[in-house]
């Protein structure tokens, strides 16, 4: 009798288990964010009219690389590069050399293009050889150049406070350790010179007061015989 209700309870308690239902696992996706990321143009494989925007992007990874984390300065700075890519046929960009890296590589006032052997300033790119030799392209030679500074204008106005003005401070301080050495020679001839003369004063000087001497000596010797 009792191993009857036993089993009897034991369906009874399957049954109820087999009744309620299960709880779906809920796996949640993790939301995929689209991180923004400078486009720096590669050194070798980019196309020649992006490389000075590799440059900069050189400069303000060396004064400011906290502002590569914007989003407003990696947006500025892709639609820059962009611009630049579109003239690809008509212009080549380069990285200016450790001399003028500073001076001449980032500053807006410098956005040019350059006739070769009339002795323009550093340049930032120059012309297709088809267009500055063509006085008929003139024009689009001008309209390149707006839009270059146009499309750079906004980056420029986001980086000129962190960036601009500490390498402004970099090349008056090159400047300094440069001309310092050259000052400090020219100083250290004027002082040499000087003790020279001044040794060469003292051998005449000498000279005279001997001479001198020798004449007092002689009028002494003189008024003894009269």
């Amino acid at each position: 009798m009792d191993s009857k209700e036993d089993n009897t309870i034991e369906q009874v308690e399957v049954a109820a288990t087999a009744t309620i239902p299960k709880k779906k696992r809920v796996i949640k996706k993790k939301q995929e964010t689209t991180e923004l990321k400078c486009r720096v143009p590669a050194l070798r494989t980019s196309i020649k009219s992006t490389l000075w925007a590799r440059h900069i992007h050189i400069i303000i990874e060396e004064f400011a690389p906290e502002l590569l984390k914007s989003n407003e300065v990696i947006i500025a700075y892709n639609n820059f590069v962009d611009c630049l890519a579109k003239y690809d046929d008509k212009i080549s960009t380069y990285i200016p050399s450790k001399r003028s890296k500073y001076e001449s590589g980032i500053k807006y006032d410098n956005i040019i293009y350059h006739r070769y052997n009339t002795g323009d300033p550093p340049i930032i790119f120059t012309l297709a050889s088809d267009m500055y030799r063509n006085e008929k392209l003139q024009d689009e030679c001008k309209q390149i150049i707006e839009e270059i500074k146009k499309a750079y204008k906004p980056l420029y106005d986001l980086i000129e406070k962190d960036v601009i003005t500490k390498v402004d401070k970099k090349v008056r301080d090159d400047e300094i350790m440069k001309q310092a050495p050259t000052l400090r020679k020219q100083i250290e001839d004027i002082q040499t010179s000087i003790i020279q003369e001044e040794e060469r004063h003292k051998i005449t000087i000498d000279q005279y007061q001997k001479r001198l001497s020798e004449k007092i000596e002689e009028l002494r010797i003189l008024l003894e015989l009269s």
